[in-house]
């Protein structure tokens, strides 16, 4: 007795192959907006089914071919994390920049209230003590030395200090 097949999967193949992104569209929205079309598309089912064939044979597809498959969930996954780490990079860099740039300035201001009070105080500031002012970071030196500018009676009790507190 001779049986008779249908083929019922090759129309299916060929209105898919046909009717793709319309499909696409009905079947999967949420994954159709996701996908890049310019970029084209190729139908694999003969190769998916020699790739069963291999699997089933215990060969990696993948290995034999050089060719890691990358899903397109997980390339835009890639694509988020790395526009994640650069938002992030960038947001760090500019935290840590604004934070350094304030501790600099408060330095630098300390530096010119030490600098005012001498001025204000003896008229005229050597530049021995301009020199070794400018080149202290410390911002609770400079709070100390701006209390002494205030306190010691001269310009040269000042430098004492400041050659005392260097050495």
């Amino acid at each position: 007795m001779v049986e008779n097949r249908s083929d019922f999967d090759n129309p299916w193949k060929e209105a898919i192959s046909l009717y793709f992104r319309p499909f696409m569209t009905f079947f999967f929205p949420q994954i159709e907006e996701e996908i890049d079309w310019e970029r084209g598309y190729e139908f694999l089912d003969q190769e998916f089914q020699q790739v069963v064939r291999e699997a089933e044979t215990g060969k990696a597809y993948e290995e034999e071919n050089q060719m890691p498959y990358i899903t397109s969930v997980e390339r835009l996954a890639r694509q988020e994390g790395i526009s994640q780490g650069i938002s992030q990079g960038i947001s760090q860099g500019i935290s840590q920049g604004i934070s350094q740039g304030i501790a600099e300035g408060i330095i630098q201001q300390r530096r010119e209230d030490v600098l005012e009070v001498l001025e204000v105080r003896f008229q005229e500031v050597p530049t021995e003590v301009i020199q070794k002012i400018n080149e202290i970071e410390d911002p609770a030196l400079l709070k100390t030395l701006h209390r002494e500018a205030i306190a010691l009676g001269s310009v040269e009790q000042f430098l004492g200090y400041l050659q005392q507190i260097g050495s």
